[in-house]
This record gives C-alpha cells, structure tokens and sequence, in this order.
C-alpha cells in the first residue's frame, strides 16, 4: 500500500522520466540490442527460448549463461548511449585539471563525479558521513518487494482523467501518446524505445490520431500518436 502511494504521489505532476514501467521492458532491451548489431543472432534467439519474461521468473540458463553472454558481447559499448566515445583518460580526468561543460557530452563524466562526491570538503557540506562514493553502491544487494510493473496504476490514472508523459531526452524518436505518452530516443540500450513500445503496448490503448512527424524549426523533431482510453 505504501510502495502504491508513493507511486500515486509520483504521477502528480504526469510526468514519468526514464522509466522502467513493465518488467517487458528486459524483452525490449535484448530485441534492441539484437536490431542495432550489439549481440549476434544466436545470443538473442537462445535468450527468447530460455527467458520468460512475462512472469518475471528467472533460471540458470537464462540469468547466468545468455543473460551474462549478451553483456559480454556488448564489451564497452555505453549502454546509456550506444553512439558515444568512450572515456580513454580516466585518471587525467577530475573536477581540478579539465573544466567540464553542461553543453557537451563528456564520456569521462562518472569519473569527474567520483571524483567530486568523493572530496572530502563536498561530502562535508552536503552533511554526509565521510565514504567511498561510487555510482552502483553494494550496500543494498536485493530488493524483493520491488512492483514488476506499474501499469494498472497507469490504467487507474488514465481511467480517471489523467493525461501521462512517459518521457526521456530523445535525440531522435519521441513517441508520444494523449493519455498516456512515452518517448525514447534511439541511443539508450538499457530502457530503449523497444522496450517502450512493448509497455505501452501492453495497455491496449485505441488509437485517436495517426503516426505523424511533429515538426520544430521546419525540420522532424520527432514521431508521435496519441492514444486513448
């Protein structure tokens, strides 16, 4: 009951950024993975044999042998962005020798933020016990009450008048729906616009207005239709 409060409290504001929102969203990654030449042909076909993923369910098969398979086959490919450089400097790079630029992409930007949440004068003013900061922490090792999907919520909103955003910084394809909206560009392999598609999908919304180009500038911004309940 609580985990679906806090979740309401979320949609406040309609608008849900980079999200997770349906367990097919792991479907979706594996087939983008496949279509943009990241795994070969064999990995993604044994992972849609061996995987279910509809019912969350997991095996050794799946989990330990496709599944770290398909990771290994994707080597340093950014996975946030399968179209950016790589970090070839990461000692040189810290907050004191390279200023940095909120207007470019910086491919060593975990290092520089290392680097600064682990000073000890910036651990100090945001009130933080001293530590080694790193971006995945292994102090929480499971979470087994976690919600596998949040769509009957999003059914809820949308059946009481609630027009949603599913959204994410797009750099290509934004599709984007009345009630319920989502976009994704075309670079993030970890939540891609497969995954997307699937979830929405997977509410069985009618269509209210056809596939369209929404235009910015006199150039295609984006993709989008809309949806309804």
């Amino acid at each position: 009951m609580l985990q679906h409060e806090l979740v309401m409290c979320t949609f406040c504001f309609n608008k849900i950024g980079n999200a997770v929102i349906d367990e097919v969203y792991q479907k979706g990654k594996y087939d983008y993975w496949w279509s943009h030449i990241v795994i070969s042909d064999s990995t993604h076909d044994a992972i849609f044999k061996y995987c279910d993923f509809a019912s969350n369910s997991s095996s050794a098969m799946c989990d330990d042998i496709l599944i770290d398979k398909a990771w290994n086959e994707k080597g340093d490919v950014d996975v946030y962005n399968i179209y950016a450089p790589i970090c070839l400097t990461p000692r040189e790079r810290n907050t004191s020798a390279i200023p940095g630029s909120v207007n470019n992409f910086d491919p060593c930007w975990q290092y520089i933020l290392e680097f600064y949440f682990n000073d000890s004068m910036v651990q100090k003013a945001l009130h933080a016990k001293p530590t080694s900061w790193d971006l995945c922490s292994d102090v929480i090792t499971s979470w087994n009450d976690r919600a596998v999907t949040i769509l009957p919520i999003i059914k809820y909103l949308i059946a009481n008048g609630q027009r949603l955003w599913v959204f994410r910084q797009a750099l290509s394809t934004l599709e984007m729906i009345i009630d319920m909206s989502g976009c994704c560009g075309d670079v993030d392999a970890q939540v891609p616009i497969t995954s997307s598609r699937y979830a929405i999908n997977a509410l069985n919304l009618p269509i209210e207005t056809a596939w369209r180009p929404w235009y910015l500038n006199k150039e295609v911004s984006i993709e989008l239709t809309s949806l309804r309940d």
